[in-house]
Formats: structure tokens, sequence, C-alpha cells
């Protein structure tokens, strides 16, 4: 085989990806304007209906092939707050191989009916063949929208039914400020929205590190967690004792 105008190499991974918003496309965005104005822009524009959906799923599958990409961890996004199974009909429709998240979020007034939904979700994914290239898995969002009650109950179940379990986590200095101190632009967004409850102070504003916060729950199964940009030296220490992977986005 004759291949002197190309570069051979192996196939790609992906391992945190969101195929779902590719229809966005490229966006600007000053730092100084905070995650919470980027996180604002994400809600309001991303596909929301199955049909916009797929579409954007096909748009972000067929540029990943065009890249080289084999194999995904795509989280497959919660529009509006709800688990949605149309982005892993597309990817299993795809050639790609590799895990889809179910992406949910739950935290304050909201966790006790995110538990139940977590159920049912469960069960539909109980079905999934497995025999099929993408494997489904769970994706609590992160520690600014999902309750520590809510990530022992999701950790527990990946733990019983072999599911992969990815979040996000020490991604920026907002969403440390969150956590240690229950303060910030995060903690004004979950007011705005009516989410807060006075009750997350439990596991909220105690001073841990987002790393720190969730270690009792990265101890009950291995996690594969996205970014870790804002991770000290003793988080390191953590990923490693607790046997959780690092997809590390040093472009966020």
């Amino acid at each position: 085989l004759d291949r002197s105008d190309a570069v051979l190499i192996p196939g790609l991974v992906n391992a945190h990806g969101h195929l779902v918003l590719t229809s966005l496309g490229n966006r600007s965005h000053d730092p100084g304007d905070g995650f919470v104005e980027w996180v604002r822009m994400i809600i309001r524009e991303r596909p929301a209906d199955p049909g916009a959906i797929r579409a954007a799923m096909q748009d972000g599958i067929e540029k990943s092939l065009a890249g080289g990409v084999v194999a995904v961890g795509d989280i497959l996004g919660a529009a509006g707050g709800r688990p949605t199974l149309a982005g892993l009909a597309a990817l299993a429709a795809s050639p790609l191989s590799g895990v889809g998240f179910v992406e949910f979020f739950g935290i304050g007034a909201r966790t006790a009916a995110a538990i139940e939904s977590l159920e049912a979700l469960v069960h539909e994914l109980a079905a999934w063949p497995p025999s099929a290239r993408i494997r489904p898995g769970l994706h609590p969002h992160a520690p600014n929208t999902v309750s520590r009650v809510l990530y022992d109950h999701a950790a527990a179940i990946a733990s019983r039914d072999g599911l992969p379990i990815s979040t996000h986590l020490a991604e920026t200095a907002e969403e440390r400020a969150f956590v240690e101190e229950a303060a910030g632009p995060q903690r004004d967004l979950l007011e705005s929205m009516g989410i807060w409850d006075d009750a997350e102070s439990a596991h909220i504003g105690r001073g841990a590190h987002p790393i720190e916060h969730l270690a009792p729950v990265l101890e009950r199964v291995p996690f594969l967690v996205a970014h870790a940009n804002d991770c000290p030296d003793r988080g390191i220490e953590t990923f490693a004792r607790t046997r959780t992977s690092v997809a590390y986005c040093p472009r966020a």
C-alpha cells in the first residue's frame, strides 16, 4: 500500500467531549466576565428538542471522525436540566466507540427530585445492549450543581451496576469559592434560579477544596474527572489514591 502522501497515526481518543454543543460553533469569551456568563450562554443556546440534539451530535460525530477520533467519552448534556437519551442513540448509530455519559443535575431544592429521576434513568440504561460499541455511563455535572447526597447516590449505583462515571471537577476558581465558602457567582446563580437551600451547608462552605469535598465519593468507585485545572498537589495525591482518571483540559 503506497501512502507516501499521508501520515499514519493511532486512532485518537477524546476522553471528554460535548458533541451536542457542536451546533454553537466557536465562541469568544472574555475571562473577565467569569465562568457563569459562559454557563448562561450554554443554557440559553444549547439544542433542546430531540431532533436538534441528534443533528448537533451528528455534526460533532462527523467532525470527530474527520479529525481521526475513533473513541469518545462524551457528555450527553441535560437540556433544561433534564437527562435525555437522544444523544446516546446518535452515538450508538455512529462508527465511534467509547462511553456516552448521561448528564444530570441536582442540588439544594432539587436534590430529592433528582434522586428519583436518576432511578428512572438507570432503569432505562439497564436495557442497553451489553455488546454495543458505546457504553452508557453516569455524569453528575459538577460540585456546584450536584449535591454530595446525589453524588453518593450516583457512585453507589455506578459501583452496583458496573457503570462508568464521570464529573467535572476543579475547573474554575469560582467553583472553589462556591465549595469552600458557599459564596461567589455560582452561589448567586443558584439563588437566582431558586435552587439554593441552606441544607447544602452541611457539605458546602466548610473550607474544603472541591477535590477534598468529593474525596469520599471518589473512594467509592473509579471516576473519570474532567478539567482539574485548579488542582493543588494534595488533589493529585487524592486522585492517585482513589484510582481517579483525569481528562485534563488545558484550554479550559
